[in-house]
């Protein structure tokens, strides 16, 4: 038996070395996408795709530039939103327009809003009513007076309730226990019911009285059963400039119903705390003359330099190269006695060792520099990671802020605006992750590998088959 087999393996080896057989039956191709290759019909042994990132110019503090991988640009958004609504801090009303929510009320819901600069004269504010006839149920917020003479009706089911608003800014709520948050609150008794009419923001359906004059500043919350049914959200269409409100769990944007004019407040950040690849998804395809066309997903890819990410789409095996950090001020970034730059030790261990040719960071706000630029000789704007003795620290020269505390201040105010200081660095230990395996093919003839990737330089590798199946 042993004679035998060692005998297959000297007949093996000879085919393979005559040109025979297997080993000459791949071929690999690694190249920039599209690109095309002669292949024989089979499965696709490995098809790797690299990460690639890209910039439209060169970022200064005042004009950042937005990294941008293969699947979109890497960004902070709201959390709630979707990013072609702006959220603002609310919404002042007129007194001639007001929001249909279309959502009708429930005997459990309890409502939290915040109301500020309230008009002295009545007004309908909130909710769902269908007039006083017996049986009707309502679910309603109808404010008159100023100040501490300030009187209000509240509608509960059959129940006409009469608490005291107080004027300026109050967030309050109503619900079937009563209000909370007025001047002077009042008990509810709990009942059962559902309103037959949507609930109106700023106006009440059926009502001759007054839409509302003040603002309504932040969300509008509706919690049930301890759980948030409904918020809806202040906001700016980014399409058109249209203030209104976005339902979070609808999905519903609510335009305005009557002649009046919506001002709206500030632009609110503070629920921009979400990090996402913000595009649409790459889809790699294979296609080839007569044969169904392939597609396949690829995951979030960076590169800085020479270091890139991949992914294995056959095999589903991602290898990470690359890592960021968000900067939210927080960093104890300090300034050395006699220098014209900063530095930040301590925070940067998994980044490659100081090495002559590692590659710049890529940078959202500063320009990246190679490790190898001494501190001293960086320009105005620059940013790097590493030197000899450090290879963990990062050097930035900015020279409008006139000390560290400064700077961390401009740190935490760029985070706080939604368009943080984003740094993109090499690995010194890739890190792997597994996906769902992803087959695809060649068919007889030319194939051609191409891609959607929203960066332009896009590279992979195919191994295929050259030769029909033994």
């Amino acid at each position: 038996m042993r004679s035998d087999w060692t005998t297959i393996k000297k007949l093996i080896w000879l085919k393979q070395a005559l040109g025979g057989g297997s080993a000459s039956s791949w071929a690999t191709h690694e190249g920039l996408l599209p690109f095309s290759v002669t292949a024989k019909s089979s499965s696709i042994r490995q098809l790797v795709r690299y990460g690639t990132t890209e910039q439209s110019g060169t970022p200064t503090p005042s004009a950042p530039v937005d990294i941008v991988c293969n699947n979109g640009v890497l960004r902070m958004v709201d959390d709630e939103l979707p990013r072609s609504y702006k959220r603002i801090t609310g919404i002042k009303f007129d007194g001639d327009f007001w929001y249909d929510t279309g959502e009708v009320m429930d005997g459990g819901d309890a409502v939290t809003m915040t109301l500020a600069n309230t008009a002295s004269t009545g007004q309908n504010v909130f909710g769902s009513y269908s007039g006083t006839s017996s049986g009707t149920k309502n679910f309603s917020l109808y404010i008159y007076g100023g100040g501490s003479n300030s009187g209000s009706y509240y509608r509960y089911g059959g129940q006409l309730l009469r608490p005291k608003f107080g004027g300026n800014e109050r967030t309050i709520t109503i619900s079937g226990n009563g209000t909370e948050g007025f001047e002077t609150n009042v008990t509810a008794t709990p009942d059962t019911f559902t309103t037959e009419v949507p609930a109106y923001i700023g106006m009440l359906p059926h009502s001759s009285s007054a839409a509302y004059t003040g603002s309504i500043m932040g969300s509008i919350d509706v919690v049930n059963s301890g759980q948030l049914r409904l918020r809806w959200i202040p906001c700016e269409r980014q399409s058109d400039g249209a203030i209104g409100y976005y339902e979070l769990y609808r999905g519903a944007f609510l335009e305005q119903v009557g002649t009046g004019t919506p001002v709206k407040g500030g632009y609110d950040t503070s629920h921009m705390t979400a990090f996402i690849i913000d595009g649409t998804p790459e889809v790699l395809s294979v296609t080839a003359t007569g044969a169904t066309p392939q597609t396949a997903s690829v995951q979030d890819l960076l590169a800085v330099g020479d270091y890139k990410d991949a992914q294995n789409i056959t095999n589903g095996m991602v290898t990470r190269k690359v890592t960021f950090y968000i900067f939210d001020g927080t960093e104890e970034w300090e300034r050395p006695s006699g220098a014209d730059y900063f530095m930040l030790d301590g925070m940067f261990y998994d980044a490659i060792p100081y090495s002559d040719d590692n590659p710049a960071v890529v940078c959202s706000h500063f320009a990246g520099k190679p490790s190898i630029t001494s501190a001293s000789g960086m320009s105005d704007g620059d940013i790097k990671l590493g030197d000899t003795s450090s290879y963990n620290r990062m050097y930035l020269k900015y020279a409008a802020m006139a000390d560290a505390d400064a700077l961390k201040a401009w740190f935490a105010n760029q985070y706080a605006q939604g368009t943080p200081v984003i740094v993109l660095y090499p690995l010194a230990e890739e890190a792997s992750v597994s996906t769902p395996e992803q087959a695809l093919s060649t068919a007889d003839g030319v194939n051609t590998f191409s891609t959607t990737a929203a960066t332009a330089s896009n590279t992979a590798l195919v191994k295929y088959r050259t030769e029909p199946t033994p």
